[in-house]
């Protein structure tokens, strides 16, 4: 593709296509629309693995700077200082970009008004524009040309698709070759080529496709915009639209209209009078629902009878935190705490109440605010998480204060680290924490007892497929460890008597000790000793078996004197 003349393009059209590259370049980078409260940024790109953020200001100019041009830099960079001062955000890049190469002067200016901020500013010119240019020619093609091009490197596209088939057809046939069954390598080929086909010329959007004997399921990817499948009974076509970065959507909207069939009273309706207040999302069940829809690449349509997810657009990404949970006593003591993970907070079209949403930093539960603004009233949910196959000591802290999450206990929200001066405010009447996850923070914390004694690593069973005789295996050999002393009655027991060992007398006591085992799930847990005091016992005189090197003596209580089981390390 021929290079770019950026001197022949008006100002707008430059600041439009240089900001497609380089969201295109950093696919999570947000393009802030010019207004008063701005801050002095054009493209605003989340750095990974950090808190920061880079910045782009984007300049139209394609001649050498004149003082004016200068000042408008300069302006945009104080701005977007104070702004960052304002709102806690962390920039630690800044660059400057225009379709112009820098002098050694202009390379001076920017250090001198940059300088001493604490952040890389750098001059990103002509050189690196046409390097983005080269690397996303659809971009250039969409904004800039007539559409000549695309259209011309398609057709040729197709024709290439088209003769790759076509060498396995009729012509070999008629060169007196086989009739040329279609082989998997050559379908390969063929396909390989259709996709780059699909995928040239479009700069926002990405097709991906399969074709399945069997309708496949498909879950969310980064980019997902939808998918389309269509099927004849015999084979199953799925086509992905993937947006290629965050501001594809944004240039490209999807027009999209939804009717969703409700009863009054239901749970839908429900749902939807969340989402309209709080933005919670809800997924109107099959059968409810018909749309239409426009995709890009020419897909979408009606559909009637379907099943649709709405969820709130999501926030920033500097907007996801942590927050220390906390949950008090009647009189203020902390009695569970635990880290939840935040996502950015939603609100309904209706804007009258504002969601908040979290996880437990390790899935033990999720945690629900709903801020009502015409009301002026907060309402929290939690729910358990999907505990199975975690270890124990890991989600004990989240299962704790979902045990204690009712009335009259307090609530605090707190920064995760550092102390913590304010009052919490009190769990409404009614609000009762999970039913029975009294009986699962008992078993979790038993697990995690029980952990501390082995090194094989022990998970949290699926608690519907534990039956009781586990449960109170694993209760009782927590309590055994912690140092409980379980009495149990005792029938009889068979022991050795050794050559030169005296047979007890008529009334004694004796100590056994019996390795302790649990099996928890696929893992088999050897734990120490259970150390077994018999008090009171004697002979059963009918019960002697003597053998060569030792007798099987059995000795059963006196009267109903029970047996004494603790716990000894190994």
């Amino acid at each position: 593709m021929a290079r770019v003349e950026w001197t022949r393009i008006e100002p707008g059209d430059i600041e439009q296509v240089i900001a497609i590259l380089l969201c295109r370049e950093n696919p999570p980078a947000v393009r802030v629309r010019p207004s008063r409260g701005d801050g002095g940024i054009d493209i605003l790109v989340p750095l990974d693995g950090t808190a920061t953020v880079a910045v782009y200001q984007v300049k139209s100019f394609t001649a050498n700077l004149r003082q004016g041009q200068k000042a408008q830099a300069e302006r945009s960079f104080r701005r977007l200082m104070d702004y960052a001062a304002v709102r806690g955000l962390r920039i630690a890049e800044w660059y400057l970009t225009m379709p112009l190469n820098p002098t050694n002067e202009n390379l001076e200016w920017l250090e001198g008004f940059t300088a001493g901020h604490g952040l890389l500013a750098q001059w990103r010119g002509l050189d690196f524009l046409e390097g983005l240019a080269a690397d996303y020619p659809s971009v250039i093609d969409y904004y800039l040309r007539d559409g000549k091009d695309r259209l011309q490197a398609a057709l040729e596209s197709i024709t290439a698709v088209l003769r790759t088939t076509m060498r396995v057809g009729p012509a070999q046939a008629g060169a007196g070759g086989p009739e040329g069954a279609l082989e998997p390598a050559e379908a390969m080929r063929t396909l390989t080529a259709l996709h780059a086909v699909l995928n040239e010329h479009d700069p926002h959007f990405a097709y991906d496709f399969s074709v399945d004997t069997a309708c496949p399921e498909f879950t969310d990817q980064p980019g997902l915009v939808a998918a389309v499948q269509e099927g004849d009974g015999k084979r199953w076509v799925t086509i992905k639209v993937l947006a290629r970065c965050a501001e594809s959507l944004a240039e490209r909207p999807v027009p999209l209209s939804i009717w969703i069939t409700v009863e009054p009273g239901s749970d839908l309706q429900r749902d939807i009078e969340a989402f309209d207040k709080y933005g919670a999302p809800f997924t109107a069940p099959a059968g409810t629902t018909d749309a239409e829809i426009a995709l890009p690449g020419g897909l979408g349509g009606t559909i009637t009878g379907g099943s649709v997810r709405i969820e709130a657009p999501a926030g920033a990404p500097g907007t996801r935190h942590d927050i220390r949970l906390q949950v008090t006593d009647p009189v203020g003591e902390v009695i569970a705490e635990t880290l939840v993970r935040m996502q950015p907070p939603t609100t309904g079209p209706s804007g009258t109440g504002v969601r908040g949403y979290g996880t437990e930093q390790h899935g033990a539960f999720t945690f629900e605010v709903l801020t009502d603004l015409d009301a002026q009233t907060v309402s929290y949910t939690v729910h358990l998480g999907d505990l199975a196959g975690k270890p124990p000591g890991l989600v004990l802290p989240g299962v704790r204060l979902l045990r204690e999450f009712r009335h009259p206990n307090g609530l605090r929200f707190a920064r995760p680290y550092g102390p913590v001066t304010h009052q919490p405010g009190p769990l409404p009447e009614g609000a009762d924490s999970i039913e029975g996850v009294e009986v699962i923070a008992d078993l979790i914390e038993a697990l995690a007892v029980i952990q501390d004694r082995t090194t094989v690593q022990i998970t949290v069973p699926d608690f519907a497929k534990l039956d009781l005789p586990q449960a109170r295996a694993i209760l009782s050999t927590a309590d055994l460890i912690r140092g409980a002393a379980v009495t149990v009655p005792w029938e009889g027991i068979t022991i050795h008597i050794h050559p030169g060992t005296a047979t007890p007398g008529a009334i004694f006591q004796a100590l056994i000790y019996r390795e302790l085992k649990l099996s928890i799930g696929e893992a088999q847990a050897s734990l120490g000793y259970e150390q077994i005091h018999l008090p009171a016992a004697r002979v059963d005189p009918g019960n002697i078996a003597r053998h060569d090197d030792h007798d099987d003596v059995r000795i059963i209580p006196v009267g109903e004197t029970p047996a004494v089981i603790r716990y000894r390390a190994a």
